[in-house]
């Protein structure tokens, strides 16, 4: 598995400096690491190697002005109700599968 992953443990991660590649499902991503903070996304909707740089440059300049302070970072907040709303609702949507033999 480490061989597999080498190209991606290039000079740029270590260095500070964000890199753009294509995995092996053909999606782009890029990583990095920007004052201290680690990354990894997705580049959606790039097609292209140009076109996953240019997606990048959107979200390094995101994450910079998070950093600074100019965005603010809203976390979401999920009670434990919403969680066993959603849980129950799974389960009875399985329940009708596997009893109509759909699983």
């Amino acid at each position: 598995m480490v061989e597999a992953h080498a190209d991606l443990l290039d000079k740029d991660w270590r260095t500070g400096q964000m890199g753009v590649y294509q995995h092996d499902n053909g999606r782009w991503y890029c990583r990095g690491l920007i004052k201290g903070e680690r990354y990894h996304a997705l580049c959606p909707g790039a097609t292209s190697e140009s076109k996953a740089k240019s997606i990048e440059d959107g979200i390094r300049f995101k994450i910079r002005n998070r950093q600074l302070g100019l965005i603010e970072q809203k976390a979401e907040i999920i009670t434990l109700g919403e969680i066993m709303n959603c849980y129950i609702k799974y389960r009875k949507q399985r329940l009708e599968d596997w009893t109509n033999g759909c699983i």
